[in-house]
């Protein structure tokens, strides 16, 4: 339970950060809120902790990824590139 509570005030702690300099940026904000700040917060630590655990898999990602755009502009281009025969 102690684990629990530390994570909760941890994740209270960097939502206030992100306030902050939130309201440093643009002062007034009436959308800067503890709420939506958690919401940020929760988003950002779903989305970039994976990639702490799959690191080893970007670089063939994006080899993957250029060889599927590869693909998909022959797939695209090649009937514009066909020569016609009586030219």
């Amino acid at each position: 339970m102690d684990w629990l509570a530390l994570k909760l005030v941890s994740w209270l702690i960097h939502a206030i950060v992100v306030m902050v300099s939130v309201g440093a940026v643009s002062k007034g904000n009436p959308r800067n809120t503890l709420p939506r700040a958690l919401l940020v917060t929760l988003m950002v630590a779903v989305v970039v902790t994976p990639f702490a655990w799959f690191w080893f898999l970007i670089i063939p990602g994006i080899i993957a990824l250029l060889a599927w755009l590869g693909m998909l502009a022959d797939y695209l281009l090649r009937p514009y590139m066909v020569v016609p025969t009586w030219a």
